[in-house]
């Protein structure tokens, strides 16, 4: 697995062990989960507090357990937060077989034009313009096209997918979508140090970025 570029290898070594580090990455999700208390679904209840818990430690071990290598400049520490930060709002702390209506896919969401940035969409982002064209929905957005059932069909389909992948492996493979997510957000990361908007940034202010890009 792990076709089309980078080689997803990163050892996940660093200060990972650390308690000042699993601290670091309860933070980072604790900001997370509290952005994302509605769509989530809970409040200041007890059945909501547990469900939080219930995320942050699965946050936790997603990120403790992160094999894919640095994202962009960010080292192993900042990384596994934004990992973190990012399956706690995402997928409820990492939940690899998640899908929502539109069409998005795992723990990290992803979409065909994102996974068209990572080289595991036949024919990349021009690809999935042209599905979207002849779905009829060449000048609206991704979330409008897979609301209409656009981007799964896209998806489930496996001669879009490169190198022998499929939807069916993308979504039985947590690692696959680490991969995916580590080749992705390090595309924005350059984009954004390109166009200047990294500059004098801290590693959580960068994260920040790569989590709305």
């Amino acid at each position: 697995s792990g076709e089309g570029g980078g080689d997803g290898s990163g050892d996940g070594s660093g200060d990972g062990g650390s308690p000042g580090f699993i601290g670091g990455i309860e933070n980072a999700i604790d900001g997370g989960v509290d952005w994302a208390k509605e769509k989530l679904g809970f409040g200041g209840n007890q059945g909501g507090y547990n469900k939080k818990l219930g995320i942050k430690k699965n946050a936790v071990n997603t990120a403790m357990s992160w094999k894919a290598g640095n994202i962009g400049a960010l080292d192993d520490s900042a990384t596994r937060r934004l990992v973190a930060s990012t399956v706690a709002t995402e997928s409820a702390g990492g939940n690899h077989t998640l899908t929502n209506k539109g069409g998005y896919l795992g723990r990290y969401q992803t979409g065909a034009g994102y996974l068209a940035m990572t080289g595991m969409i036949k024919g990349g982002s021009a690809a999935v313009r042209a599905a979207k064209a002849r779905d009829g929905y060449a000048n609206r957005s991704d979330w409008d096209w897979g609301l209409s059932g656009g981007q799964k069909r896209f998806l489930k389909n496996s001669n879009n997918w490169a190198n022998g992948l499929s939807y069916e492996k993308y979504m039985n493979s947590p690692e696959l979508q680490d991969i995916a997510f580590q080749r992705g957000t390090s595309a924005n990361y350059r984009s954004l140090e390109r166009a200047g908007v990294l500059r004098g940034k801290s590693p959580a202010q960068v994260a920040g970025l790569l989590k709305a890009a």
